[in-house]
């Protein structure tokens, strides 16, 4: 072959291989090696973007989750803020026990008459539930993931000199109704697959709740 034989004239002795060789490192060209070196450290600086980008992601999603968990609690807040601020009056429950998972009043209606309303916390569910209208209405879940302990109860009722009404060893149901001139309300609320658990509490007062002539005495 000319490149051997020129190679041999020279006293080299090179094959053609060994000649290509020596043209191309002449040339600057990037061995195999190198290649597979560079495409190793562009797949890490690939995978390094994908992951940041997933985290990223992933971080927006469960904030805005988590957003709109709160704002969905934030409004059944609102409406019992604004039952419980119409109350006229807090109706006695059957049992002093049942005030710390249940409130039911008596909504003043600009027209006709009072509508009876009550917000109940179904602890088998996680789920307080507003029903409008008496045991006749339909029960609407209102707030879900509530997880209230039995020692903290959603609903607290205080008299006029902040004292725990439903605490009081003495005090009979139909006082807890007729002396409660504010409400406090505590909802603890469990995180899921992509929300972080809190709280919410609010105290609201009870303005048209005035103490009846039999139960005057005992809110003294």
């Amino acid at each position: 072959m000319a490149c051997t034989a020129a190679g041999a004239a020279a006293g080299k002795g090179r094959t053609c291989v060994q000649v290509a060789e020596g043209r191309l490192r002449g040339e600057g060209g990037i061995t195999l090696v190198e290649l597979m070196v560079a495409s190793a450290a562009m797949l890490v600086l690939v995978g390094a973007f994908i992951t940041t980008f997933y985290t990223i992601t992933s971080s927006e999603t469960n904030t805005v989750a988590s957003e709109n968990a709160a704002d969905a609690v934030r409004i059944g807040m609102v409406q019992l803020q604004h039952d419980i601020q119409s109350a006229n009056p807090v109706v006695a429950l059957p049992s002093v026990s049942d005030y710390g998972n249940e409130v039911t009043i008596s909504v003043e209606e600009p027209s006709g008459p009072n509508q009876q309303v009550t917000w109940t916390y179904d602890s088998a569910t996680h789920t307080l539930y507003r029903q409008a209208g008496g045991s006749g209405g339909s029960s609407v879940p209102e707030i879900t993931g509530v997880v209230n302990g039995a020692s903290t109860p959603v609903f607290s009722y205080f008299d006029s000199a902040g004292n725990n009404l439903v605490a009081g060893a003495n005090t009979t149901s139909a006082e807890v109704a007729a002396c409660a001139s504010r409400i406090s309300v505590q909802i603890d609320v469990s995180g899921g697959q992509k929300t972080t658990p809190y709280a919410e509490h609010m105290s609201v007062a009870v303005p048209d709740n005035l103490p009846s002539a039999t139960a005057g005495a005992a809110c003294a």
